[in-house]
């Protein structure tokens, strides 16, 4: 969003991206729309509200909402 290409941002992460799959995670989040990243992260936001605040097993959270986050990133695949 502040003009990084996709290259510039991987290269900022820490720890960085392990090189010989920088070019895939590359094509990976080049994928995101916006609105897709906005609906991972409400997801992930949903997950910690429900593991502070219920009394549903965390583990149970995590599993759900990783499988919600691969359904969310498969949507992004078929841009």
């Amino acid at each position: 969003k502040d003009g990084k290409n996709i290259d510039e941002a991987a290269s900022r992460l820490r720890p960085p991206v392990f090189f010989k799959y920088k070019r895939r995670f590359q094509i990976q989040a080049g994928r995101w729309s916006e609105d897709l990243l906005i609906r991972g992260l409400e997801l992930l936001m949903k997950a910690e509200l429900s593991a502070k605040s219920t009394d549903m097993p965390t583990i149970a959270v995590v599993e759900r909402t990783l499988i919600q986050l691969a359904q969310v990133g498969r949507r992004a695949a078929r841009r």
